[in-house]
């Protein structure tokens, strides 16, 4: 009855405004700009009364803070976690990374670039896994690889990606990023997207937490709010690709030198 529907809907407004307690996040560099605060929006518009706190590190900071304990839930490069024993990881969206530069850059034009022209300029971002870093080490200019991790660092590692956006404006650096990141630089043509494209361009994070540690319903909601803000940020990058670039990301998954 339309009552009786009226009051359900009041009922179940009032029990999400009751909803209190504390959440705490851990977000790596991609997240944290492309969907985190998106859904932490959304989250605190069903939840008001919750307290919520977001940390930005590098993913393996986030994996080593989940396993403390110091956060409820991460969400960074998957690619990061080694003790899957301790671990609960699901992965979400893949992000198609293009290899952006800016408007004057010497690559910037260029048609069907190779990773060894792109190796000849450094590399502007944040920790990158070791499955990357045995492909990129052979760039002296781009990087190096840690020898006691195996992860690779860019020649100029940031965790900001606001940071290594205005980076990249003001030197020959090349900044791997999501389009969607930097669509107000596309627009403008102050950065541009390289003419170069592979299959192991993609960024992989996802939700990391214990697997001794239960959910508590804040964060099976905040996860629901992430999966929605994903999809969005996938539909804005294929658009962005299409419009920006000379090739398009069209299989629903996406790619990426970083994290």
């Amino acid at each position: 009855m339309p009552g009786s529907s009226k009051l359900s809907a009041c009922n179940c407004l009032i029990e999400r405004q009751q909803v209190s307690g504390e959440l705490s996040i851990g977000a790596g560099p991609f997240p944290f700009e492309i969907s985190v605060g998106h859904a932490v929006a959304r989250l605190i518009t069903l939840y008001p009364k919750l307290q919520v706190r977001i940390d930005k590190d590098s993913p393996p900071a986030i994996v080593n803070r989940v396993l403390s304990g110091d956060i409820d839930i991460g969400v960074a490069d998957i690619r990061h976690c080694e003790d899957f024993a301790r671990l609960t990881v699901e992965l979400l969206p893949e992000h198609a990374v293009a290899c952006c530069c800016r408007r004057g850059h010497p690559l910037a034009g260029r048609r069907a670039l190779s990773l060894a022209d792109l190796l000849n300029f450094p590399i502007v971002g944040t920790i990158m896994p070791p499955a990357l870093g045995t492909i990129l080490s052979p760039g002296h200019l781009a990087g190096r690889v840690n020898e006691d991790t195996k992860n690779f660092h860019p020649a100029i590692t940031v965790d900001s990606l606001s940071a290594a956006r205005n980076i990249a404006l003001g030197c020959d650096a090349l900044l791997p990023i999501t389009p969607g990141c930097i669509a107000p630089e596309l627009e403008s043509g102050d950065l541009v997207i390289l003419d170069f494209s592979v299959p192991w361009m993609r960024n992989q994070y996802g939700f990391i937490s214990r697997k001794d540690r239960t959910h508590s319903p804040a964060a099976i909601e905040f996860m629901a709010r992430m999966r929605e803000a994903e999809e969005e940020a996938i539909e804005l990058e294929n658009r962005l690709f299409a419009t920006y670039s000379s090739y398009s990301d069209t299989c629903g998954g996406h790619a990426s030198l970083a994290s």
